[in-house]
């Protein structure tokens, strides 16, 4: 008898990162995941999203199978700059857009000169 190992597989999903005045966006596709199956956290100076698609799609016998269950899992490095209690996320139509609001003490502002 043998007995067959499932391993979870990874797909870093495909993302645009835009630097505005006040926050970073990070927009990144994962296709099929709902919100409950979604994971944000902040951990070591570190943002790791990881989601996974839910259930298998159509039921019955697969003739041809390309989409392979996968779990999508990326990191990104935060630094200082960005205030890591106000971070936001959002999830709609398969598009992942977590706002990250840079720390005020880091921002550049203009001085007035008197």
């Amino acid at each position: 008898m043998t007995t067959m190992i499932q391993e979870e597989r990874y797909i870093a999903p495909r993302v645009n990162i835009v630097d505005q005045d006040s926050v970073v966006i990070i927009e990144a596709e994962v296709p099929g995941v709902t919100r409950d199956h979604t994971e944000l956290e902040v951990r070591d100076g570190a943002l790791h999203i990881k989601a996974k698609v839910n259930g298998n799609g159509a039921q019955g016998s697969f003739r041809l199978r390309e989409r392979i269950p996968a779990t999508y899992y990326r990191t990104f490095q935060l630094g200082d700059a960005i205030d890591t209690e106000r971070v936001e996320a959002r999830l709609q139509d398969g598009v992942l857009t977590v706002t990250l609001p840079k720390s005020e003490r880091l921002r550049p502002r203009q001085i007035s000169i008197n």
